[in-house]
């Protein structure tokens, strides 16, 4: 993320840095309303950068399988090299900006350094957009905001992990920045971590002007967590060790991009031993505990699956619709070296963007990847004492 250079799945090159400027005269935003851009923090004069050596290697490659015919070209596709320093960055009256936690310096540049790539600038920038009066802080404030980081995935790959990096740093902060409106996951996973209220700076995704303002780069790419990172999420939050036994359907009855027909295909699982699992419904601890004891996870594709990590062997079978298969939660779930398994359905009729759309499962191939997996786990070496 060191810079726009570097994309959702992996390096981009520094010509996106300049392709910037020509991506906002195509879409019509002139050069005067866009902000300025500086590549990276090594081009700030006054800013205070430090090197953070953590385990930075990509997970094994991912693999998935599937009883279909053919296998989505989404799940042949390779993890990426991080194509941007780990470090973190003391910026004097730096500025916080957007609810993704983008950096400006005192004079207003955006520091391309704190992108994911090109289309996350189009996104926080697509017009003119007056920022207003920036809010001054005094202290030195360390920000682990990122984009997406209200989703539970993101905040548990992408933004807290940001921590790590801040320890590892050794840079001390008074206050740490996180969205203004937390969800109890997220001030559960900062409890755990032994980070209370009294030390939270809630940011609204305006404008902060802190008189320090401490970046930290993210430990992976975005969508692609590497093995360590899942160790430091485990290790960090207390994941318990636990058998797993218990086979789960999880739903996504809440969400976008449910099963249609979820009460068919969990009817036909139920005889097999499944549980059902709305894993919203619970705490996060009481998300640990439940994950860890599973063996098998079957459902719709989405941060359902995210508690996965927190089993030490598991098979996922995740159900995707054409307009939005998403390799996030494979990526995940292959770096905690878990099997993945995958089913293309269906989208039924859907008023909004096709990516949102439900879907229908076919239960036969429901029934029939099952089966295969528990195959496929029966020849699993038996579990140490």
């Amino acid at each position: 993320m060191a810079s726009p250079t570097s994309g959702a799945g992996g390096a981009i090159a520094a010509k996106a840095v300049r392709g910037l400027q020509t991506a906002r005269l195509r879409l019509g935003v002139g050069t005067e309303d866009a902000p300025p851009v500086v590549d990276s923090f090594d081009l700030v004069d006054g800013v205070r950068v430090l090197d953070v050596d953590l385990p930075r290697a990509p997970a094994p490659p991912p693999a998935s399988s599937t009883v279909q015919p053919e296998l989505h070209p989404m799940f042949t596709r390779s993890y990426s090299e991080p194509g941007y320093p780990l470090r973190v960055a003391v910026v004097p009256e730096g500025r916080l900006v957007t609810d993704s936690g983008l950096v400006m310096t005192s004079d207003g540049r955006l520091v391309g350094e704190t992108l994911w790539d090109r289309e996350h600038f189009l996104r926080e920038f697509p017009r003119p957009q007056p920022l207003p009066a920036p809010t001054r802080v005094a202290g030195t404030h360390a920000s682990i905001m990122s984009l997406w980081c209200g989703n539970y995935f993101h905040w548990l790959f992408n933004s807290l992990p940001r921590i790590a990096v801040l320890q590892a740093s050794g840079v001390q902060y008074d206050r740490l920045i996180v969205p203004e409106r937390m969800a109890p996951f997220q001030r559960d996973t900062l409890a755990a971590l032994g980070i209370g209220p009294e030390r939270l700076m809630p940011f609204s995704g305006g404008h902060l002007q802190p008189e320090n303002l401490v970046w930290a780069a993210p430990l992976a790419p975005i969508n692609e967590p590497s093995s360590f990172l899942l160790e430091w999420v485990r290790a960090a939050l207390g994941a318990p060790a636990s058998q797993p036994e218990r086979l789960f359907y999880v739903s996504r009855r809440g969400g976008t991009r449910k099963a249609a027909n979820e009460r068919e295909v969990f009817a036909a699982l139920e005889p097999l031993g499944f549980e059902f699992l709305l894993p919203e419904t619970l705490s996060f601890a009481e998300q640990m505990r439940t994950f860890a004891s599973a063996r098998l996870l079957v459902g719709p594709h989405g941060s359902n699956f995210v508690g996965g990590i927190f089993s030490r062997r598991l098979s996922a079978l995740e159900f995707f619709q054409p307009a939005h298969v998403n390799w996030g939660v494979y990526t995940m779930l292959c770096a905690a070296g878990h099997d993945h398994w995958n089913i293309l359905c269906e989208p039924v009729r859907h008023l909004g963007p096709r990516k949102f759309a439900d879907m229908h499962v076919p239960v036969e191939l429901v029934l029939d990847s099952v089966g295969r997996i528990l195959e496929r786990q029966a020849q699993w070496p038996s579990e140490p004492a």
